[in-house]
């Protein structure tokens, strides 16, 4: 089987070399062999280990949170599923609720637009409808060019 450079591990995968050791750091990724010289070699399915922690990452789960989900070595396949179905309903309930306060915000921002293009579409609309209270006051009357002394 051939083995893999860090570099071409990091090349293939879209992350930085820094990031593969901070991963094997914590545990992420399996402690790797290496050469007489220190350089680490990888089997080739290390690539698809850092695609599902970058997978899992894109679906807003911690790193301590995949770590628990790859970390767990019990011989009861069981009690690991419980641990990960956990983890899962969790950032589930929590993407949710990110789900609610944005459908909120769509609604806050179709009514402000609705709003600025009404009063856009009117030729007497004094103000801007989403802006009450921070409207820009006219331009003061420019003073004389010097501290304040008249010219001549």
């Amino acid at each position: 089987m051939r083995q893999l450079s860090i570099g071409e591990v990091a090349r293939r995968t879209g992350i930085t070399v820094e990031t593969l050791r901070y991963y094997e750091y914590l545990g992420l990724l399996p402690t790797v062999a290496r050469t007489r010289g220190g350089s680490r070699r990888y089997a080739s399915d290390i690539i698809a280990q850092v695609h599902f922690i970058k997978h899992a990452q894109t679906l807003g789960l911690s790193l301590r949170d995949i770590q628990t989900m790859t970390g767990v070595k019990q011989r009861d396949r069981r009690e690991t599923c419980r641990q990960v179905h956990e983890i899962l309903v969790r950032q589930l309930a929590h993407v949710n609720q990110r789900l609610t306060e944005l459908a909120e915000a769509r609604e806050t921002l179709t009514t402000y637009l609705s709003a600025c293009e009404h009063a856009l579409s009117s030729p007497d609309a004094p103000v801007c409808p989403v802006l009450p209270g921070y409207q820009l006051q006219p331009a003061a009357p420019t003073e004389s060019p010097c501290c304040g002394a008249a010219s001549s």
